[in-house]
């Protein structure tokens, strides 16, 4: 064993005395010295960038209403704290009708109308720096939040930021629903002592997560998985060639030793060059975080031997090829033709086809419509399954949105025989305000969708009771449809696009207490036989039941422990709540005061996409965003994997009488019987030329090759933990698409690409004659 090594500690001592080893090093140090002064500082929110005002000349209207009045509230003392000549050019600004034609107005008007609307906001911005904008009596501090009545304890005291911070919370809670939900806390990025950007819309928490899941994953790729493994290709290609020259060979092989475990030993060795400059990259970039941001992830140190096993699989190249040919050159040659192999095929399978031929195609919502199966895709296309054709034919496309569009049901209104489908657009990130459509498609015009009422702003969930109500619930509160849902008449429009907020009366409140809010993240369920309805909102779980007259009134409250942001998924029926939370939390709650009936761990690592209960109540199913079926019985809390076909790769699911419609295989649909899982029918079109190309001709290649392009999902996965990521822009909301790391397939793949490469090389070199 000891000539071996010998060999090893020798290749060491080689890299170490190589001047490239130094300039990287060189490098590395530079680099690490460029970004350690970088950094986030936390402050509080205060000022309203122009996006975060809802309807800005609504909120007008409301002032001017409540200033009218005779007694006190909190948006009359707002107004009368403006002067004459701001309060007429806000009066002219909410009096000022667009045009409603879709035709252009004159260029003087339009600069006079946001002349105007910019009157509101710097209104806005001089009300945060009032230190006497807050009156007892004038707003009722139990209806405010706890964070500005922890300000109001202690107002004598208040830094300038509190005191901005608790007027926006009071200018918020003056009117309510007017505002987009913004965290507590924003972020400004600093460089040494000085701040470079004004306030960003961002929490510590969010600018950390992307620091781990965006930054330091870019930042050791390109560094170590580019062009460090580049520059250790060229420096260690000589070392296999250069162990047969005349002398080498001729000095090694006169000792009693063998040729394969020489083979081996060289082979270790030459891994020592990468492994100095990611050790020493990786350990850098693990105390910078970890001084300068508080992030001390020891992933960061798990993604040392990562980069070194992605140089292995380049250097197991290298050795055979320099073991057949003797030439450097034809060494780097052949590694370089792997690479670019290797990332044509990953980007024509994972950026080409798998987005458009695959994941876009995908069914992930499925419901019965009176006998009609209705499918939406990924890409938010409605379709309808035509038994002649045997092929899915489709019934609208989404249009005129921009931005991050989240899709809302289609629910079944049995009543009226129509399809319920809501529609929102949202900036990425949370930037901004988005809209929102309520689309209706009637199954005696063969679904043809029309646009319908306009829900609330940025509600959660539309809901379908089995008594026909249909609800909305938001941010500022629950709301009911009033009549039966008929397309939009004489929708207003301006330049063209509908506007959001028309035809907005048809949702009425429907709430006793009118001052209960549920903030973002917000998601809701309806028990499909009591009606009541559960709401998950930042953290908190309401059970809301409904009055004698139809009137939503809290039942039960329960504060989840864990991360209040992170987003859930809520059903409910028979005696249960279940809430599926981000961080692999899953929860059986009693319907009777919320208490918790038992906690389960479904799937570590991967996070709930959709869980509804059955008609009846008993059970609840679950599917998780690695495309796997949980069945839960809601009576005694048992989970287990639902024994359908293509479990691993389903993408949508539903219940409808006493069957379960299962959509998998991208465009496949089975409907089974709930009580057995007996399948009772297929709704499966013939496979595209395109999908034929993909599973039969792509795939198989893919598979072959090593993925050293994927061991970045590999180093995502040790720094975040999670096996699903949204990268932030659907702001952590569960109901969207996330990307599915698959950390691990790309190393055991690779793996064996490797062993077979070192098996070749050992092979010729027992074989051959030196």
């Amino acid at each position: 064993m000891r000539p071996y090594l010998a060999i090893i500690k020798d290749s060491f001592r080689e890299a170490m005395a190589s001047r490239v080893l130094w300039v990287l090093l060189g490098v590395i140090t530079l680099v690490l010295a460029l970004i350690a002064p970088l950094g986030v500082r936390g402050r509080l929110t205060t000022d309203f960038g122009g996006g975060e005002v809802r309807d800005p000349q609504d909120l007008v209207a409301k002032l001017r209403t409540a200033a009218d009045r005779p007694e006190n509230s909190p948006a009359k003392r707002i107004w009368s704290l403006w002067d004459a000549n701001r309060q007429q050019k806000l009066i002219e600004f909410q009096e000022y009708q667009g045009n409603q034609d879709g035709n252009s107005r004159k260029q003087g008007e339009f600069g006079e109308y946001m002349e105007s609307r910019q009157t509101l906001f710097q209104g806005l911005k001089e009300l945060l720096e009032k230190e006497d904008l807050y009156q007892p009596g004038v707003w009722r501090e139990e209806s405010l939040p706890k964070e500005a009545r922890d300000f109001i304890a202690k107002r004598d005291e208040l830094t300038q930021e509190e005191q901005a911070r608790l007027n926006r919370l009071l200018i918020q809670a003056a009117a309510p629903g007017q505002f987009a939900p913004r965290a507590a806390e924003s972020i400004a990025v600093a460089y040494l002592w000085m701040e470079t950007t004004e306030s960003l819309p961002f929490t510590k928490t969010q600018a950390d997560a992307f620091i781990k899941e965006v930054i330091v994953p870019i930042l050791m790729k390109y560094l170590v998985g580019v062009i460090g493994v580049f520059v250790a290709i060229l420096v260690t290609s000589p070392v296999i060639p250069q162990m047969f020259e005349p002398g080498s060979i001729n000095l090694l092989l006169s000792k009693p030793v063998q040729r394969s475990l020489v083979f081996l030993s060289k082979f270790i060795g030459g891994c020592a060059f990468i492994l100095l400059n990611v050790g020493y990259l990786c350990m850098g970039l693990w105390l910078i975080l970890g001084l300068r941001y508080g992030i001390w992830n020891r992933g960061m140190l798990l993604c040392i031997p990562i980069f070194l096993f992605l140089f292995t699989i380049y250097y197991a190249v290298s050795t055979l090829t320099g073991i057949v040919w003797k030439s450097a050159v034809v060494s780097v040659v052949i590694c370089i033709s792997l690479w670019l192999l290797c990332f044509i095929v990953g980007a024509i399978k994972v950026n080409v086809m798998e987005p458009f031929v695959v994941d876009l195609q995908r069914n992930v919502r499925v419901v019965d419509a009176g006998g009609s199966i209705i499918a939406v895709r990924e890409s938010g296309g409605m379709y309808r399954w035509n038994a002649e054709l045997k092929d899915w034919e489709q019934i609208h496309l989404p249009s005129g949105g921009g931005g991050v569009r989240k899709t809302l049901g289609p629910f079944y209104h049995a009543p009226s025989d129509q399809l319920l489908i809501g529609e929102s657009w949202n900036p990425p990130f949370g930037l901004g305000t988005g809209r929102a459509i309520f689309h209706v498609a009637g199954g005696n015009e063969g679904f043809q969708v029309k646009d319908g009422p306009a829900f609330p702003a940025d509600t959660g969930d539309l809901l379908v009771g089995s008594g026909g109500d249909v609800l909305a619930v938001a941010p500022g509160g629950i709301f009911r449809l009033q009549g039966q849902p008929a397309a939009a008449k004489n929708q207003i429009k301006f330049l063209g696009m509908p506007l959001p907020f028309a035809n907005r009366n048809e949702f009425q409140s429907a709430m006793l207490d009118k001052e209960l809010t549920f903030p973002a993240p917000l998601k809701a369920a309806i028990d499909p036989v009591t009606g009541a309805v559960a709401v998950y909102s930042r953290g908190n779980v309401y059970l809301m039941s409904k009055d004698t007259k139809g009137n939503y009134v809290q039942k039960a409250l329960r504060k989840l422990d864990g991360d209040e942001a992170q987003d859930a998924a809520i059903a409910i029926g028979g005696a249960a709540v279940f809430v599926a939370r981000a961080d692999d939390q899953a929860l059986f709650l009693s319907t009777e005061d919320l208490s918790v009936r038992a906690e389960k761990n479904l799937e570590a690592g991967s996070q709930p996409r959709l869980v509804a209960a059955s008609p009846d109540g008993k059970m609840f199913c679950a599917l998780f965003h690695n495309r796997r079926l949980w069945l839960l019985d809601s009576e005694t809390s048992d989970c287990r994997l639902v024994a359908v076909r293509g479990q691993g790769d389903i993408s949508a699911f539903a219940f409808h009488g006493d069957r379960l419609l299962v959509a998998d295989r991208i465009t496949r649909v089975c409907d089974y019987q709930t009580a057995d899982l007996t399948r009772q029918a297929t709704y499966a079109p013939a496979m595209k030329t395109s999908q034929i190309v993909y599973y039969y001709i792509i795939s198989p290649i893919y598979y072959v090759l090593p993925k050293p392009g994927e061991l970045d999902n590999t180093v995502q996965y040790l720094l975040t933990g999670k096996e699903t990521s949204d990268l932030g822009i659907f702001r952590g909301d569960l109901s969207q698409a996330r990307d599915n790391l698959h950390p691990w397939r790309p190393v055991w793949t690779s793996a064996i690409f490797v062993v077979v490469m070192l098996l070749l090389s050992c092979v010729y070199i027992e074989r051959h004659q030196f």
